[in-house]
């Protein structure tokens, strides 16, 4: 599982979605920016530049961060951008998201990741996606979520 942190985050969110994921028998992964670690007790595991949604059975979102030093953005200046003028978002966290989503792998996310999700394309409304203000919460509906390894009824077969 990963949990996305970024510049702006608060590291003990991360700290309590890491720890909560342990405690319910996950393997959390922390997704930062950089491989510095960004805060006491918390090491970075992938990098927004090396992670890719196919490591990945579920996403939690603790902080939806703004692009990072190395980040590119994408080619199509439509993509990441957030609609009202709020900053864009890192185009790496974006397509993580996304592939995920369209994956039908479970999302979760904290107070800010509605942004995220509208850049990512990403229904809040959709099966196996959560929006929570608590960490241990989403990590929960999560842990619930991958007994069924994948959000099929995300996507229902049409003829």
């Amino acid at each position: 599982m990963a949990v996305v942190g970024g510049p702006g985050g608060d590291p003990a969110v991360v700290r309590g979605a890491r720890d909560a994921a342990r405690a319910a028998g996950l393997l959390p992964l922390v997704v930062a920016p950089t491989g510095a670690p960004p805060a006491e007790n918390l090491t970075v595991q992938r990098t927004f530049g090396a992670a890719r949604s196919i490591e990945f059975d579920a996403i939690l979102v603790a902080h939806a961060p703004e692009p990072g030093a190395d980040d590119r953005g994408v080619r199509d200046a439509k993509s990441g951008a957030v609609a009202g003028g709020q900053p864009v978002l890192d185009s790496r966290v974006v397509l993580l998201v996304n592939e995920a989503y369209r994956h039908a792998k479970p999302l979760a996310g904290l107070a800010d990741c509605r942004a995220l999700w509208a850049a990512a394309g990403v229904d809040p409304q959709a099966p196996g996606v959560f929006v929570e203000t608590d960490a241990g919460r989403a990590v929960t509906a999560l842990a619930e979520q991958l007994a069924t390894h994948r959000v099929w009824e995300r996507f229902p077969a049409a003829l």
